[in-house]
């Protein structure tokens, strides 16, 4: 399996707030009740109000200069345990909706270029929005998400 890293390389750039052409469509297989997880590095944590940990929108953002983002459909990977393997044991795992990416203006669709990620998946701005409108629908994600492997 492929790190985020590599196949955010592979990907073409899906931001349309650089005027590029939508490149995909959402995939209506992904149903949206179904469960996405993200990887979070420990550093895009914060507290709310009541002190509870939860991930940052930060990490639902990939790259400052692309609106998309890269998750896993966590019915189809085997074990969490593929995604937190040595190279990302320091990194956290949150889960959320792919409804919640949908109504937060994102489309879901399947992203396994080289064939040996099950349930990737990439997430992309559907309609153009500004940097703080992108900010924004990641914040709503990662309100709505929560954790299965959270801060210790």
């Amino acid at each position: 399996m492929q790190d985020d890293a590599h196949n955010s390389q592979l990907r073409p750039n899906h931001s349309r707030t650089q005027g590029s052409p939508p490149q995909y469509l959402d995939d209506p297989t992904i149903l949206d009740e179904t469960v996405l997880w993200r990887r979070i590095r420990p550093e895009q944590v914060v507290r709310g109000e009541s002190g509870i940990a939860r991930p940052s929108s930060q990490g639902f953002r990939d790259r400052p200069n692309d609106d998309s983002v890269l998750a896993y459909i966590a019915d189809e990977v085997p074990s969490v345990e593929i995604l937190l393997d040595e190279k990302h044991a320091q990194f956290l795992l949150a889960a959320f909706r792919a409804r919640i990416a949908r109504e937060s203006g994102r489309a879901v669709m399947r992203w396994d270029p080289e064939g040996d990620n099950p349930g990737h998946v990439v997430l992309f701005q559907r309609e153009p929005f500004t940097r703080s409108q992108v900010n924004k629908l990641a914040g709503n994600v990662a309100r709505s998400s929560w954790w299965i492997v959270g801060p210790r």
